[in-house]
């Protein structure tokens, strides 16, 4: 996804994330596997499959990325219990 095309995750009062974040956290949501989503946002060619994971499950427990994060599986929480209570 080129740069111009990462969608940001939340309002601008949110805490700023760096690019390669959003790109984690757009991946993360969009794929909901914190491996994949590490590998489409930073360079691991010469990272062993365990350091990806344990990067990726640090980057996911950076406290601005697990607010994003938060925030918007409570939004999408929200949405999906007011589509159930429309039909």
């Amino acid at each position: 996804m080129a740069a111009s095309q990462i969608l940001r995750t939340a309002p601008r009062s949110e805490p700023e994330l760096t690019l390669k974040q959003e790109t984690f956290v757009n991946a993360l949501l969009e794929t909901g596997n914190q491996y994949a989503a590490y590998c489409r946002a930073y360079q691991c060619e010469n990272m062993s499959r365990e350091a990806i994971y344990v990067e990726a499950s640090k980057l996911a427990r950076h406290p601005k990325i697990a607010h994003r994060l938060d925030r918007f599986r409570e939004v999408r929480r929200l949405k999906q219990s007011s589509r159930l209570k429309l039909t």
